[in-house]
């Protein structure tokens, strides 16, 4: 064995265990770059030279390389991953607190999705008060169309067994107006929450120029009303 190996072993063994210092998770993750080197001085002389974790993926690839015992590869590892890691969480919305409240959560997606370059269809998932207890994102990044999956929001509703759904989804390039592809992915999500007991409480769709409530329409209610568990089981 490796004369660092068992010190790694032990290490990885308590990452669902115990929070551990900041020097051993930096430590645990540069065995990627420095695969026969004990990384533990690095990981501490990178933590004294830009004082966090933060820092030291914000630093940049001649800042990173000034610091002993960090060659090309590690500072090119370790920048690389600093701007993944910054351009992961440039793109995550805020999460939504407290109540929902129609117009409160309308505000709340004018900040988050208004401005979104890339379409996403987000599902929030409420407990018997109202409160957010979950979301999921059906999309986002450098995908041109956010793909809904009704297997997954079968499971969601499984897994939290919430009260009631709210999705949101967003029209980065057209109007804030339902298509009829928005509209089949309202009945969807109708239809698994009817099965599952569960309200879908609204579809909000987000463009620059405003946004659009299924809810407030009156769409959602005539998409409630026929993709009902019960009014499908009678056509049959």
């Amino acid at each position: 064995m490796h004369e660092h190996q068992g010190h790694r072993d032990r290490l990885r063994e308590k990452l669902d265990q115990v929070e551990l210092p900041d020097h051993e998770y930096l430590e645990l993750l540069l065995y990627s770059a420095m695969p026969r080197r004990n990384t533990n001085d690095v990981a501490h002389r990178l933590l004294s030279e830009f004082g966090s974790v933060p820092g030291v993926f914000s630093a940049d690839y001649e800042q990173l390389r000034c610091v002993k015992g960090v060659g090309n590869g590690m500072a090119g590892f370790l920048c690389s991953l600093g701007k993944l890691l910054n351009k992961y969480y440039s793109r995550q919305k805020a999460a939504y607190r407290g109540r929902f409240e129609p117009a409160r959560f309308v505000s709340f997606l004018k900040e988050n999705y208004v401005n979104e370059p890339h379409e996403v269809l987000d599902l929030y998932l409420l407990d018997e008060g109202g409160y957010v207890i979950a979301s999921k994102s059906f999309g986002g990044g450098e995908r041109s169309r956010a793909e809904f999956d009704p297997t997954i929001l079968t499971q969601l509703l499984l897994d939290f067994k919430p009260a009631g759904v709210v999705m949101v989804h967003n029209h980065p390039q057209g109007e804030a107006l339902p298509s009829a592809a928005d509209d089949e992915t309202t009945e969807k999500c109708q239809i698994a929450c009817s099965y599952h007991n569960v309200m879908l409480c609204d579809h909000f769709i987000c463009a620059q120029e405003g946004v659009y409530s299924y809810a407030d329409s009156g769409k959602l209610p005539e998409i409630s009303k026929k993709y009902s568990v019960q009014n499908l089981v009678k056509k049959q």
